[in-house]
């Protein structure tokens, strides 16, 4: 298949407004819940795991309509959830980096989807709008497995205010450093020490501000867009009716003509 043909696929309507709600409400759970959860003393992972599972499977029924796209990323989810079922029961090193790396993969490539998705030709729909707040919670979290995998590789890749396992890594906290990172608060309870992490954290800043921005732009460039074509459409049916009535009334004055002169 052509990259033409595949932009052309991506860019269909959403294959199901109702899942995408879905995927916004696991996200939203993930986010807000997860971390209380942890906190009050219930199994962090194992919870998070189930959301994010859950934010996966939502997200094969809401990505797009193409076939192609949709048997790969159900491929991607697949391995994503085995592999996190599996670092629950054996919990390893090896284990949770493979965990984590599929992940990272999984919660990209849905970010990729849907933002092909929202930012494509047509008109601005409920459906573009909470697709445009999916991806927003999504770049945290793809931004929050891939400082977990930084973490992972070297314990001293982020300094904290707060004694940790250096043995397991906590998705819980990258999540809250993306989302402070994202949204440029500027707190300094983590920091990244490895060039790698600043990297990211210097990238992640940057999209969590142009993002809005650009979205914001497309947004409103597609609405004024559409409403005039609205409008031209309507003002070419006036016209045409107009024009119908003109003809309609020549027509008739012409027959008047012709029974005068007979």
């Amino acid at each position: 298949m052509s990259s033409t043909s595949l932009r052309s696929q991506l860019a269909k309507p959403w294959a199901h407004e109702r899942s995408l709600s879905v995927v916004l409400i696991f996200l939203l759970i993930n986010v807000v819940l997860i971390y209380p959860l942890s906190v009050a003393g219930i199994t962090g992972h194992l919870v998070f795991g189930i959301g994010f599972g859950l934010v996966l499977v939502s997200g094969v029924a809401a990505t797009t309509r193409n076939t192609v796209v949709l048997a790969a990323f159900t491929v991607v989810a697949v391995i994503s959830v085995v592999a996190h079922w599996v670092r629950y029961v054996n919990p390893t090193p090896p284990m949770q980096l493979a965990d984590l790396c599929a992940s990272l993969v999984s919660s990209a490539l849905l970010t990729v989807i849907l933002l092909v998705q929202v930012f494509r030709e047509g008109e601005v729909t409920s459906a573009r709008v909470q697709g445009a707040v999916a991806v927003y919670l999504l770049l945290a979290m793809t931004w929050a497995f891939a400082y977990a995998v930084i973490g992972s590789l070297d314990v001293n890749a982020f300094q904290e205010t707060v004694t940790v396992n250096p043995t397991e890594v906590d998705t819980h906290r990258y999540m809250y450093f993306s989302f402070v990172t994202l949204t440029t608060l500027g707190l300094t309870d983590i920091l990244p020490m490895s060039p790698i992490g600043r990297l990211l954290v210097i990238l992640e800043s940057i999209v969590g501000q142009l993002f809005p921005v650009i979205l914001i732009a497309r947004l409103v460039s597609l609405e004024l867009y559409y409403r005039q074509r609205h409008f031209e459409r309507e003002q070419a049916t006036i016209e045409r009716k107009a024009l119908t009535h003109e003809i309609a009334r020549e027509l008739e004055e012409l027959r008047a003509q012709r029974k005068k002169k007979e």
